[in-house]
C-alpha cells in the first residue's frame, strides 16, 4: 500500500490575500457597471480625420485602455533596458 498523502491547507495569509483580491475585483466591477449605466449620453468624438458618436462611458473606457496599453509598453521597454544593462555589468 502507498502511504497516505496529506495535503496541507493553504497558508492563512495567502488565502486571506486571495479573498481580498476577489473582493476588490467584485467592487471594481460594481463601480464599472454603475459608471457605464450613468454615462450613456451620446458624445461626438474626433480623432485625426475620424469623427463619430458613441456613449460617453465607452469613449472614456477606450481612452483608459489606450492609456494603459501605452503605459505597459513603455514600462516593458524600460524594464528590458534595465535588465540589459544589469546583464552587461556582470
Amino acid at each position: 500500500m502507498a502511504p497516505e498523502q496529506r495535503r496541507e491547507p493553504a497558508e492563512p495569509a495567502r488565502a486571506a490575500g486571495m479573498w481580498a483580491a476577489m473582493g476588490a475585483v467584485v467592487l471594481l466591477a460594481a463601480v464599472l457597471i454603475v459608471f457605464l449605466l450613468s454615462n450613456t449620453a451620446q458624445v461626438e468624438v474626433a480623432f485625426l480625420s475620424f469623427v463619430g458618436e458613441l456613449p460617453l462611458a465607452i469613449a472614456l473606457l477606450i481612452a483608459m485602455v489606450a492609456g494603459s496599453v501605452i503605459t505597459l509598453i513603455l514600462a516593458a521597454t524600460h524594464l528590458t533596458r534595465l535588465r540589459h544593462r544589469a546583464r552587461g555589468r556582470r
